[in-house]
Protein backbone atom coordinates (compact mmCIF):
# COMPACT_ATOMS: atom_id res chain seq x y z
CA UNK A 1 0.00 0.00 0.00
CA UNK A 2 2.98 2.10 0.55
CA UNK A 3 4.07 1.96 -2.34
CA UNK A 4 0.56 2.89 -4.53
CA UNK A 5 0.33 5.20 -2.29
CA UNK A 6 3.48 6.75 -3.48
CA UNK A 7 3.00 6.64 -6.63
CA UNK A 8 -0.69 8.06 -6.62
CA UNK A 9 -1.41 11.26 -7.97
CA UNK A 10 -4.05 12.42 -4.98
CA UNK A 11 -0.81 12.26 -2.55
CA UNK A 12 -1.85 15.21 0.25
CA UNK A 13 0.92 14.77 2.53
CA UNK A 14 3.75 12.71 3.67
CA UNK A 15 2.98 9.10 5.02
CA UNK A 16 5.26 7.41 8.01
CA UNK A 17 5.60 3.99 6.25
CA UNK A 18 6.83 2.55 9.72
CA UNK A 19 3.93 3.35 11.39
CA UNK A 20 1.95 1.27 8.82
CA UNK A 21 5.30 -1.62 9.36
CA UNK A 22 4.41 -1.49 13.01
CA UNK A 23 -0.08 -1.87 12.82
CA UNK A 24 0.30 -4.96 11.14
CA UNK A 25 3.37 -6.14 13.43
CA UNK A 26 1.18 -5.48 16.30
CA UNK A 27 -2.41 -6.24 15.07
CA UNK A 28 -2.61 -9.71 17.18
CA UNK A 29 -1.97 -7.60 20.48
CA UNK A 30 -4.59 -6.61 22.31
CA UNK A 31 -5.38 -2.96 22.99
CA UNK A 32 -3.77 -2.86 27.02
CA UNK A 33 -0.51 -4.84 25.58
CA UNK A 34 -0.25 -2.52 22.32
CA UNK A 35 -0.65 0.86 25.28
CA UNK A 36 2.32 -0.74 27.25
CA UNK A 37 4.72 -1.15 24.02
CA UNK A 38 3.88 2.21 23.21
CA UNK A 39 4.70 4.06 26.97
CA UNK A 40 7.44 1.45 27.57
CA UNK A 41 8.91 2.83 24.01
CA UNK A 42 8.25 6.21 24.16
CA UNK A 43 6.28 6.56 20.85
CA UNK A 44 5.61 10.49 20.13
CA UNK A 45 2.62 11.37 21.14
CA UNK A 46 0.96 11.03 17.77
CA UNK A 47 2.72 8.26 16.68
CA UNK A 48 0.78 6.32 19.53
CA UNK A 49 -2.32 7.55 18.52
CA UNK A 50 -2.11 6.37 14.79
CA UNK A 51 -1.20 2.85 16.22
CA UNK A 52 -3.61 2.87 18.40
CA UNK A 53 -6.59 3.58 16.05
CA UNK A 54 -5.16 0.85 13.75
CA UNK A 55 -6.20 -1.33 16.49
CA UNK A 56 -9.34 0.27 17.22
CA UNK A 57 -10.85 1.06 13.75
CA UNK A 58 -8.90 -0.87 11.01
CA UNK A 59 -11.17 -4.43 11.41
CA UNK A 60 -14.50 -2.47 12.15
CA UNK A 61 -14.09 -0.24 9.19
CA UNK A 62 -12.70 -2.56 7.49
CA UNK A 63 -15.61 -5.03 7.57
CA UNK A 64 -17.91 -2.18 6.83
CA UNK A 65 -16.06 -1.33 3.38
CA UNK A 66 -16.38 -4.52 2.49
CA UNK A 67 -19.75 -5.34 2.33
CA UNK A 68 -21.58 -5.37 -0.82
CA UNK A 69 -24.36 -2.94 -0.04
CA UNK A 70 -24.42 0.24 -1.36
CA UNK A 71 -22.58 2.91 0.45
CA UNK A 72 -22.89 6.54 0.43
CA UNK A 73 -19.78 8.85 -0.42
CA UNK A 74 -20.94 10.93 2.69
CA UNK A 75 -20.53 7.68 4.54
CA UNK A 76 -17.08 6.37 3.47
CA UNK A 77 -15.87 10.29 3.86
CA UNK A 78 -17.08 10.17 7.75
CA UNK A 79 -15.83 6.88 8.44
CA UNK A 80 -12.38 7.59 7.02
CA UNK A 81 -12.03 11.57 6.93
CA UNK A 82 -11.35 11.35 10.88
CA UNK A 83 -8.53 8.67 10.82
CA UNK A 84 -4.52 9.22 9.67
CA UNK A 85 -3.44 8.01 5.96
CA UNK A 86 -1.27 5.19 7.80
CA UNK A 87 -4.95 4.02 9.22
CA UNK A 88 -6.68 4.30 6.57
CA UNK A 89 -3.99 2.49 4.46
CA UNK A 90 -3.48 -0.23 6.80
CA UNK A 91 -7.01 -0.60 6.42
CA UNK A 92 -6.43 -1.19 2.82
CA UNK A 93 -3.40 -3.38 3.15
CA UNK A 94 -5.17 -6.01 5.48
CA UNK A 95 -7.39 -6.51 3.32
CA UNK A 96 -8.36 -8.68 -0.30
CA UNK A 97 -11.39 -6.64 -1.24
CA UNK A 98 -11.35 -4.73 -4.37
CA UNK A 99 -14.33 -2.85 -2.88
CA UNK A 100 -12.92 -1.74 -0.02
CA UNK A 101 -9.96 -0.83 -1.94
CA UNK A 102 -11.95 0.73 -4.44
CA UNK A 103 -13.74 2.58 -2.14
CA UNK A 104 -10.77 3.56 0.01
CA UNK A 105 -9.27 5.07 -3.53
CA UNK A 106 -12.81 7.05 -3.91
CA UNK A 107 -11.91 8.44 -0.57
CA UNK A 108 -8.37 9.99 -1.48
CA UNK A 109 -9.38 10.89 -5.33
CA UNK A 110 -12.99 12.35 -4.51
CA UNK A 111 -13.75 12.98 -1.18
CA UNK A 112 -10.84 13.60 1.09
CA UNK A 113 -10.41 17.46 2.20
CA UNK A 114 -14.30 18.28 0.74
CA UNK A 115 -15.59 21.15 2.40
CA UNK A 116 -18.56 22.72 1.48
CA UNK A 117 -18.59 26.13 -0.58
CA UNK A 118 -20.48 27.59 2.37
CA UNK A 119 -19.64 29.17 5.86
CA UNK A 120 -21.19 29.72 8.70
CA UNK A 121 -21.30 33.70 8.34
CA UNK A 122 -23.29 32.56 4.54
CA UNK A 123 -26.15 31.02 7.09
CA UNK A 124 -25.85 33.90 9.50
CA UNK A 125 -26.45 36.28 6.18
CA UNK A 126 -29.02 34.62 5.12
CA UNK A 127 -30.92 34.86 8.84
CA UNK A 128 -30.10 31.87 10.39
CA UNK A 129 -28.98 32.48 14.54
CA UNK A 130 -25.23 31.88 15.49
CA UNK A 131 -24.85 29.06 17.56
CA UNK A 132 -23.91 25.08 17.61
CA UNK A 133 -26.61 24.27 14.93
CA UNK A 134 -24.67 26.22 12.13
CA UNK A 135 -22.24 23.38 12.53
CA UNK A 136 -24.76 20.40 12.66
CA UNK A 137 -26.51 22.29 9.42
CA UNK A 138 -23.06 22.35 7.36
CA UNK A 139 -22.14 19.03 8.52
CA UNK A 140 -25.14 17.64 6.89
CA UNK A 141 -24.65 19.98 3.97
CA UNK A 142 -21.47 18.60 3.23
CA UNK A 143 -23.12 14.85 3.37
CA UNK A 144 -25.53 16.13 1.03
CA UNK A 145 -23.16 17.53 -1.06
CA UNK A 146 -20.80 14.47 -1.39
CA UNK A 147 -24.28 12.29 -2.15
CA UNK A 148 -25.83 14.52 -3.98
CA UNK A 149 -23.07 15.96 -6.13
CA UNK A 150 -23.65 19.71 -5.44
CA UNK A 151 -22.31 22.14 -8.22
CA UNK A 152 -22.80 25.28 -6.37
CA UNK A 153 -22.61 27.52 -3.74
CA UNK A 154 -26.52 28.29 -4.68
CA UNK A 155 -27.48 24.69 -4.30
CA UNK A 156 -26.04 24.29 -1.13
CA UNK A 157 -27.45 27.76 0.07
CA UNK A 158 -30.81 26.25 -0.51
CA UNK A 159 -30.33 22.53 0.64
CA UNK A 160 -29.14 24.52 4.08
CA UNK A 161 -32.07 26.97 4.17
CA UNK A 162 -34.48 24.14 3.90
CA UNK A 163 -32.37 21.95 6.57
CA UNK A 164 -32.08 25.05 8.79
CA UNK A 165 -35.86 25.02 8.88
CA UNK A 166 -35.58 21.34 10.12
CA UNK A 167 -33.59 22.47 12.99
CA UNK A 168 -35.63 25.01 13.98
CA UNK A 169 -38.82 23.56 14.51
CA UNK A 170 -37.82 20.99 16.83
Amino acid sequence: MCVWYGLSTFKKRKIDSGIIYLMALFESLNRLDLEKICADFAFKKGDEKRLLAGKIYAKKIGRILEKKEALPPSKIFCMLEPLSYETILFVMARSNSLLLRKRIEDFFLLYNGAKTRISGSDLCDKGIPEGPIIKKILQETLCAKLDQGFSSKEEEIEYTLGLAGKFYKQ
